[in-house]
Formats: C-alpha cells, structure tokens, sequence
C-alpha cells in the first residue's frame, strides 16, 4: 500500500513506485513523483536520491520525522535540510510545500505551536508529538495521521472543504485514502 495515503489499488494514471534502496511505497501523485522511470527499479524517493547524490551513507533508518514517533516510510525533506514523512507534512495546517505539484519545499514545521504536541493521541496514547483533532464539532478526540491512517479512520479530501478527519467514533472505515 501507498505509505502516504494507505491506499492498497492503484490505477494507470496514479501507479505504485517503489524505491529501489529503501523499499517505501508511493503512488505517483500522494507523493508528487513527475515521471514514472520506464524501468521502475530506477526510481528513487526523495531522501534515497538526496544521498545518492550527495555521497552520503544511507540512514534511512534512524531518519525521524519531526511531527511524529515513526521512522521508515516516504519522507521530503524541508527548506532547512530536515526530513518530514510526506503524510505528517500533508495534514499539518501550518506545513507549507513550495513546490506543491512535486510536494518539495517543506515549509512551516517551526511554525507549528508547542500546543499542538501536547495532546494524546487517541490511538497509541502517546504524547509529544503533532496530532490531529476529529474534524466532528462534538467530538475533541486527537490522533496523529499515521495512526489514523494504520488504524483504517476516514481521512480524506472533501471538495471545496479540504481535508477532513475522522476518529474511530465518528468515521471508521476499511483504508482511508486521501
């Protein structure tokens, strides 16, 4: 399945990709990939091709994404040089992409209050880190997008509404896709 929108079908105009060094998972457009390589073991995610391009030793694997506890997955890197997972980044409303076709440029991470890491995730029950709150205006429950994309919860975009989220109460479904 696509590590941004957790979707498990593809269709041919928005293809899984999968790097070829650290085996992550994308649909073309959840992650702004431009052209699909005719041999797809050519292809590589962001922070793969940064490495491979700048000499570096590949970390993939102690990367941590500022906005959340998880490591692995498909990261962007932001304008100060840190690594960001492509879904954390994608539901934080203060999380700018200069460039929002090939979803680069991350912006806005420093702007984010200390207050939106205070809360409890709903489902892990961990604190600390950035969390959504339940898009129902009865509902104050609070959960990180990863959780709620591993735990099946409606989250998507609504035209003419943006992205919206559900938790488990008010939204569960089979996979969520943005």
């Amino acid at each position: 399945y696509c590590c941004v929108c957790f979707g498990d079908t593809e269709t041919p105009e928005n293809p899984y990709v999968c790097c070829s060094r650290c085996g992550c998972v994308v649909h073309k457009y959840c992650y702004g990939v431009d052209q699909v390589p005719a041999n797809p073991s050519d292809w590589l995610c962001d922070y793969c091709r940064y490495v491979e391009e700048n000499h570096l030793p590949w970390k993939g694997e102690e990367l941590s994404c500022p906005l959340c506890y998880y490591t692995g997955g498909a990261y962007k890197q932001t304008v100060n040089g840190r690594w960001v997972h492509a879904l954390c980044a994608v539901w934080s409303s203060e999380v700018k992409f200069g460039d929002e076709i090939h979803m680069r440029n991350v912006s806005g991470i420093d702007t984010i209050p200390d207050s939106a890491f205070k809360y409890k995730c709903c489902l892990c029950h961990k604190t600390g880190s950035y969390v959504i709150k339940c898009m129902h205006s009865i509902c104050s429950k609070r959960f990180h997008p990863i959780c709620g994309r591993r735990n099946g919860l409606r989250m998507e975009w609504v035209e003419n509404e943006g992205l919206q989220a559900f938790c488990d109460k008010r939204g569960k479904i089979g996979r969520a896709h943005v």
